[in-house]
């Protein structure tokens, strides 16, 4: 089996969720389905920004017109933005006062207007810094990437959520692409979402209680008992997204662990 299917294995996708909650109304036409599903998609989002642990690893070009970069359809916030440069990472330095490109030339087109400055890149050296979270690039596993930091400040960005854009400075500009660690919200524009088995059950609630909410026909005791059942659902997934996983596990126990002399 190959790495991405095991990768998916865990997952449904939300047709599954909504056919799930049809299934507990024994609904059986498709009356509903539109609704259900973006109720799904709401829920999800939620449990993504507030609970379930949805980092991503995105390769995006860089507009070389302005030094700008899109950002994805699914960004909800970042956690750290990097160049690869000649092999090597380094994260950027977040820059507030760097100006965002609104300038316009003669046909029309934003062009930049950030702050200049250059990279040396023979000055590259381990010190603090930070690992980008395991990802595919091209099918292919990508992990333990490390991205020089410490505030060497080589490079600048600032985020322009008006336009959905990281602005880059200058000397950043001139590279082909950013890598960008970020929380998604979970849904893909592809229609492809995934949701992990152990979020079903939780989002199945989730509709459950968000179809009735606003339903005047539906009295108030059955709008708490569906509120009930979803926080349940929620504060058990909230406590197995807060488990330590194998990995953490063996890293704090190495973390203690001595080497004594043998004798």
């Amino acid at each position: 089996m190959s790495d991405t299917k095991k990768d998916k294995a865990g997952y449904v996708n939300l047709d599954y969720v909504v056919k799930t909650v049809m299934t507990d109304l024994d609904e059986y036409s498709m009356h509903n389905y539109e609704k259900y599903i973006r109720l799904a998609a709401r829920g999800f989002t939620d449990l993504n920004m507030f609970t379930l642990n949805n980092i991503k690893v995105a390769y995006l070009p860089i507009n070389q017109d302005n030094f700008t970069v899109n950002l994805p359809n699914d960004f909800v916030d970042y956690t750290k933005i990097g160049i690869n440069i000649n092999g090597n990472i380094w994260t950027l330095t977040l820059n507030e006062r760097m100006v965002l490109p609104r300038k316009v030339d003669d046909c029309g087109k934003t062009i930049s207007e950030a702050s200049n400055c250059t990279i040396d890149s023979n000055s590259y050296q381990y010190g603090s810094g930070f690992y980008f979270a395991d990802h595919y690039r091209n099918g292919q596993y990508v992990g333990e990437m490390y991205g020089l930091g410490g505030g060497l400040n080589i490079g600048y960005y600032r985020l322009d959520l008006e336009r959905r854009q990281i602005a880059l400075s200058n000397a950043v500009g001139g590279y082909d692409e950013i890598l960008l660690e970020y929380m998604s919200n979970g849904i893909a524009a592809d229609g492809s979402t995934v949701v992990p088995r152990q979020a079903v059950q939780a989002l199945v609630e989730y509709v459950h209680w968000k179809r009735v909410e606003y339903n005047e026909r539906v009295n108030i005791n059955t709008k708490r008992l569906r509120q009930d059942a979803y926080e349940r659902e929620y504060e058990k997934l909230k406590f197995f997204e807060d488990l330590f996983t194998m990995d953490e596990y063996l890293d704090h126990t190495y973390s203690h662990y001595q080497s004594t002399p043998k004798r």
